[in-house]
């Protein structure tokens, strides 16, 4: 099923807010979906202790780099969707995770900041791409935006 990783080098940008609304939607669509915590954070993990998550949303917190990659394996076979929350800086977890993706979203908010830290993240997809000997589609996520 299809992965879709959230990334971006810079925190703050609205990683974790974009995963949970496209969760939901997803979600109210009538599809299953697993979440990967990949922060160290885990804020995905605190939201799913809370009341309102959705049945078909599980949320797995990621806490072995190493494991990354059987994580979203094991989560792909199992959900209709697997959406992985990455943390705000670039990794060997980032790398795996893209070369596991179907897509890359990376958020973005109004700032020169955010913009340059997005064209970097950019180029982590397309490397992920050449890597993986197929370019991985991605995309921009205006967020905070008024």
């Amino acid at each position: 099923m299809p992965v879709i990783t959230m990334l971006s080098p810079k925190g703050g940008v609205g990683k974790t807010t974009t995963a949970l609304i496209l969760a939901t939607e997803i979600a109210a669509q009538g599809s299953s979906v697993v979440m990967i915590d990949a922060d160290p954070n885990f804020p995905l993990a605190r939201w799913a202790k809370k009341d309102g998550k959705p049945d078909t949303i599980e949320v797995l917190p990621e806490i072995d780099e190493d494991e990354i990659i059987g994580t979203i394996d094991a989560a792909r076979k199992r959900a209709d969707f697997v959406i992985v929350d990455l943390e705000g800086k670039a990794s060997a977890r980032a790398t795996s995770a893209l070369l596991m993706s179907n897509l890359a979203l990376i958020p973005i908010q109004g700032s020169e900041l955010d913009a340059v830290e997005a064209a970097r993240a950019f180029k982590v997809v397309r490397n992920a791409g050449t890597a993986r000997e197929r370019p991985l589609p991605f995309a921009a996520v205006l967020g905070r935006a008024t």
